[in-house]
């Protein structure tokens, strides 16, 4: 669904209020099954694979019980890949997704994976770098980094959070870290 017609049926139920939920992030990380969990449904295709499986992106929408908050879910495909040209539609996708009703309130949630010990992949971090500096609004909105494929049942859970908080606050800049 493109964003005009998610946008349609918020105000159709009645939404008092909309905020844009961007989920950016590399192939593969889990964006579409972020998706899903948050809107509690399977509207995104997913599949547990290395590479892409979403080409285009597309929008959700999800209203509250009491129809005071409509929330535009964007699935974006992943931001590096093996082919150029897939790279520059992925960034189009992005930079779009902040054209879009751009009075409206937008949190960005970049989903990045851990390695064994808990730090980032190294393609993770460029991509954010990348991002950051080709869509300059990204600086004008919230955002949060979900990391996932982390095992918090680990012994040094607590030492090893700690170290990769720091290590995402140092390399992606201010950002709220949840596991």
């Amino acid at each position: 669904m493109n964003a005009s017609a998610a946008r349609r049926i918020l105000e159709e139920k009645g939404a008092k209020r909309v905020v844009k939920i961007i989920i950016v992030g590399n192939s593969g990380r889990g964006k579409s099954f972020l998706c899903n969990a948050l809107l509690g449904t399977e509207a995104f295709d997913h599949q547990w694979q290395g590479g892409s499986c979403t080409a285009d992106s597309t929008v959700a929408p999800y209203i509250t019980d009491d129809c005071s908050t409509g929330y535009m879910l964007y699935n974006i495909p992943g931001l590096i890949e093996s082919d150029e040209e897939n790279i520059q539609r992925n960034s189009e996708c992005i930079e779009q997704a902040f054209r879009e009703f751009p009075d409206d309130f937008t949190l960005v949630l970049y989903v990045v994976c851990s390695q064994v010990g808990g730090r980032l992949l190294g393609e993770d971090v460029e991509a954010y770098r990348v991002i950051k500096e080709f869509v300059p609004q990204l600086g004008d909105t919230c955002t949060a980094v979900v990391v996932n494929q982390f095992d918090v049942n680990r012994a040094k859970r607590g030492v090893v959070m700690t170290a990769l908080t720091e290590q995402l606050k140092a390399t992606l800049g201010p950002v709220t870290v949840e596991f």
